[in-house]
């Protein structure tokens, strides 16, 4: 500085929430999800809130030996339940036309 002045100190302190992103609103967001997903179980009552899934097993040699949910059942696991592909997707059972049964054993467990 050339002049002998005093040191700029800034006191921005005057509607500091304007220029920061606050998240003062944070728990009551939260609060508002929790109340909102108790109200859809509240309002679906006997069903359950996600779809019913199958177990398949894992890709890959590290993990194929575990067993994991799936995205839905197959067309032959359903027709071997005596359900069809639009009927369960009314009842809350995922359906995916693109895997195939690739084992008995996976059907079996599928099935029961």
């Amino acid at each position: 500085m050339m002049q002998n002045k005093q040191l700029p100190n800034v006191h921005l302190r005057k509607e500091w929430d304007l220029r920061v992103r606050t998240w003062f609103n944070q728990p009551g967001r939260k609060l508002r999800r929790r109340n909102a997903r108790v109200a859809k179980a509240a309002k679906i009552a006997p069903r359950p809130l996600e779809l019913l899934r199958p177990a398949v097993h894992c890709p890959t040699v590290k993990y194929n030996r575990k067993t994991r949910v799936g995205r839905g059942f197959t067309l032959e696991e359903l027709k071997a339940a005596g359900i069809s592909a639009k009927y369960a997707a009314t009842i809350g059972i995922a359906v995916d036309y693109r895997r195939k049964n690739r084992s008995e054993e996976s059907l079996a467990v599928n099935t029961q």
